[in-house]
């Protein structure tokens, strides 16, 4: 079964300009405990399915929240700016699924400090439009 978030992680682990920078540390929902600084989470925040008057069509459209997390502003900028230009513009397949059209917002810029670590976040947030290839 086709799956959007495996084509993400398909299309980013293969990018070599996100490669360059974070390697093959890209994750759905929950980071691994351990990664260090920096590294990409992506999830699904809504899936609408297109109708038509005889059921669901095939074509998808889901919205999806990717973060870059970074140890400087400038690094999670310019992570954001590689996870863009991976996924934007469509068309482009991977793992049994056929993107058509990806629209972008973003990035939104986030700071968490914590006892022992700073992190830097960028957030990009696409609407994405693809079928089962």
């Amino acid at each position: 079964m086709a799956d959007i978030g495996q084509a993400i992680f398909a299309r980013l682990d293969a990018d070599a300009g996100v490669g360059a920078l974070v390697g093959n540390k890209i994750a759905p929902l929950v980071v691994p405990q351990g990664w260090a600084l920096p590294f990409v989470r992506y999830q699904v925040i809504g899936d609408n399915r297109e109708e038509h008057l005889q059921g669901n069509a095939a074509l998808r459209r889901t919205s999806m929240q990717i973060d870059a997390f970074a140890a400087t502003y400038a690094d999670a900028r310019a992570l954001a700016a590689a996870l863009v230009a991976a996924l934007v513009p469509g068309p482009w397949s991977a793992a049994d699924v056929a993107v058509g059209r990806v629209a972008v917002t973003g990035p939104r810029d986030l700071f968490y400090e914590a006892v022992l670590q700073v992190e830097y976040r960028c957030t990009i947030d696409l609407v994405i439009h693809w079928k089962p290839d």
